[in-house]
């Protein structure tokens, strides 16, 4: 029995194929994403979207600067802003 999930790095990739070869994107059931607004699914979607035409990345937040991003923070975008690595 397989299972299959929704992350951000997929809903990314799907985001991006909507955006380059369909006409919009639907969001089926917003009920079950996080109320944690920092790993929202519909987040990363608006992301996605907002950072135009590039490959767009998942960074996340380095607060103490040692390289590794926190996975609880993620930001998409076409290049890493200060404070954030993408590495986790």
């Amino acid at each position: 029995d397989l299972r299959y999930y929704n992350g951000i790095p997929t809903i990314v990739q799907k985001t991006e194929l909507a955006r380059e070869k369909l006409g919009g994107i639907m969001i089926w059931e917003l009920s079950l994403d996080t109320l944690n607004s920092e790993l929202s699914l519909l987040r990363a979607i608006e992301q996605t979207l907002k950072a135009g035409d590039c490959d767009v990345e998942t960074y996340f937040r380095d607060n103490d600067r040692d390289g590794v991003g926190d996975p609880s923070h993620p930001l998409q975008a076409c290049e890493a802003p200060d404070g954030f690595v993408n590495i986790r």
